[in-house]
């Protein structure tokens, strides 16, 4: 299938499709004079290469894995396994920053409340 076609089923743009090839996560198509021409296996890898970046993975960390999966035909488990207990770990910590974060702006509202009130409470004593 042509680059349009394969960015129809994919959903990729053909600047992404291109890029993708630049970077080697999917192999050089063949060529019919000038016009690239995608198999379904492309098709399979792009589609792989888009769930894993809304997932938060960026291209660098799944080159690996696309690489692996390209030239067997099948995913290695034990490499995602790991990249995804990395990505999930990479997640609690900005969750738990973020918590860390809303406890210590709720803390200082409640500071900033308590210290208008004290010299509220201190004008009009005078």
């Amino acid at each position: 299938m042509y680059i349009g076609a394969l960015a129809k089923l994919t959903g990729a743009s053909r600047k992404a499709i291109r890029h993708y090839e630049s970077l080697g996560l999917i192999p050089a198509p063949q060529r019919n004079g000038r016009y690239r021409i995608y198999s379904e296996t492309d098709a399979n890898l792009i589609c792989m290469i888009k769930r894993a970046q809304s997932l938060g993975f960026g291209l660098k960390e799944i080159k690996g894995v696309v690489s692996v999966r390209a030239k067997t035909r099948q995913i290695p488990v034990e490499m995602v396994a790991e990249l995804i207990d990395r990505k999930r770990k990479e997640l609690r910590d900005i969750v738990d920053n973020a918590l860390s974060q809303d406890r210590q702006l709720a803390e200082l509202r409640a500071d900033l409340l308590r210290d208008s009130a004290a010299t509220s409470a201190d004008i009009q004593r005078t």
